[in-house]
């Protein structure tokens, strides 16, 4: 696993069981996969998604600094990801004092993921919008696989 380029698609540390599960929940969650409708929003889908996000990072490219991203969904319960130190974990909530805070709505968040959406697009029609400390964002960037 080291050895290949980039990260994981998913978290490294599941069983291959695990990942099936969590790739059928993506699936049936509406998350990956053609569109029918809204995503799911329970909370056993959305901690896949988020479990999704923190095992695809490419924490070699983590900035030096430690960071906290919150995401403030319109129309989900929020989630926040505290990547520290090739440390990272992602939990349901509001964070203490994040780093950036993205806001948008879920349904739009997981259309991104998925490659429905494009990122530039969201943001010029500020339906996607993050602030805080954006150099550290930008910086952060290369985490995230394209």
């Amino acid at each position: 696993m080291e050895e290949l380029p980039g990260p994981p698609v998913f978290s490294p540390e599941l069983e291959p069981r695990g990942r099936a599960e969590m790739g059928q929940r993506l699936v049936y969650g509406g998350i990956l996969g053609e569109k029918k409708g809204p995503p799911r929003r329970d909370p056993e889908t959305m901690a896949a998604v988020f479990q999704m996000i923190r095992g695809g990072l490419d924490e070699r490219a983590a900035p030096a600094e430690p960071g906290t991203i919150q995401w403030d969904f319109s129309d989900a319960d929020p989630w926040h990801l505290v990547v520290a130190n090739g440390s990272t974990q992602a939990t349901p909530g509001r964070a203490e004092s994040p780093r950036v805070t993205i806001e948008c709505r879920y349904e739009d968040w997981t259309d991104l993921l998925a490659g429905r959406e494009n990122g530039l697009k969201l943001a010029a029609m500020r339906r996607l919008r993050p602030r805080g400390d954006l150099r550290w964002l930008w910086s952060a960037r290369r985490m995230f696989p394209t």
